[in-house]
């Protein structure tokens, strides 16, 4: 109890003991100027000048003055090092030790009572500072600008597999190999699809009179490109000698089917095949009988094309009609002709 009244009378009196300052953050201690002598021997010596003839020798220096040190010459000036400043360390001492603060830059002043100020370069690089407008960085950004694009390498560019290369893959529309017109009509790509026409033809009776044969058809063409599919309806009324003196009066009913083929244009030929069955109603010596009538043909022919949607019909080919009876069949090779107006 006695040792611990004692330190703390002791501690009241002399103070707080004092601590050894931490490492990295201690002053380094003044540099004194160098002395006279010693700067008299680092000056380097020069050969006395001679006096000129009549002139006066100047007094030489009196004893107990120090000769000042020769100048330095300005072609090659001395460098001058400035030891770092406290304010560059991280934390420096705090203390009269620092009178102003070195800005980099800035004029140095001294900071530590001893040290001579260092010398201020001359020339171009001891411009003071200045401040800048807008227009001048703008001005100097575009000048940076164009520099890199005069200076820059033109490298061509590499894919990366991450990038969507784009592939055409539609192909162009074929050019159609036909003729095309500037002035109407132009070609049709097709024929008619209806078509109104008349067909005749001419056999002989059993007495060897002749018996003529008007037909009206009715044409529907579903296929009508290059190929022909033509489903024919025809209706036929006698006429000739007998059926002018009133003797006789037939009629037929045929349905026929016609399959071919054409080139459309203008003026569109076409070769076709025909083949169909009906019935007939022949008169004999006043009585009349039913005959079943199948027929086979080949038609050759054009339609004409005179509008967009109107053709003319014309076409010469053979015919055999078959008319077939129960006692008896008849045959006939005909040559027919048709005409007809096509939509």
């Amino acid at each position: 109890m006695s040792v611990g009244l004692a330190f703390a009378v002791l501690t009241a009196l002399l103070g707080p003991p004092k601590l050894p300052p931490i490492g990295g953050r201690s002053v380094p201690p003044p540099e004194l100027p160098a002395a006279p002598s010693e700067l008299e021997a680092a000056a380097p010596s020069e050969p006395e000048a001679t006096p000129p003839k009549g002139a006066s020798p100047s007094p030489g220096p009196t004893a107990g003055t120090v000769p000042p040190p020769p100048p330095v010459a300005p072609s090659t000036p001395a460098p001058s090092v400035v030891p770092p400043g406290p304010e560059v360390l991280a934390d420096g001492p705090k203390g009269a030790a620092i009178a102003t603060p070195r800005l980099p830059g800035g004029p140095a002043t001294p900071l530590r009572p001893g040290l001579a100020a260092p010398r201020k370069p001359s020339g171009p690089s001891a411009a003071p500072l200045r401040m800048v407008s807008s227009d001048e960085l703008s001005r100097w950004d575009r000048e940076d600008a164009s520099a890199k694009l005069t200076t820059a390498p033109t490298t061509p560019r590499t894919s990366t597999p991450n990038e969507t290369t784009l592939v055409r893959t539609a192909a162009p529309e074929a050019a159609d190999p036909r003729p095309r017109f500037r002035r109407p009509p132009h070609p049709p790509d097709r024929s008619a699809a209806f078509v109104l026409g008349y067909r005749y033809f001419r056999i002989q009776d059993a007495l060897g009179r002749a018996q003529d044969w008007h037909l009206a058809s009715i044409e529907v063409t579903p296929m009508r490109r290059y190929v022909r599919l033509n489903l024919i309806t025809e209706f036929g009324v006698e006429g000739g000698e007998a059926a002018a003196k009133g003797d006789r009066a037939d009629i037929l009913l045929m349905e026929r089917l016609g399959l071919g083929m054409q080139y459309p244009h203008v003026v569109t030929p076409f070769l076709e095949f025909q083949g169909g069955a009906g019935g007939a109603r022949v008169e004999l010596f006043g009585r009349n009988d039913v005959a079943l009538l199948y027929t086979l043909g080949l038609d050759v022919g054009a339609q004409w094309a005179v509008g967009r949607w109107l053709f003319l019909h014309a076409a010469v080919g053979w015919i055999r009609p078959t008319f077939v009876w129960p006692q008896r069949t008849l045959s006939y090779d005909r040559v027919a002709f048709k005409l007809g107006v096509g939509f």
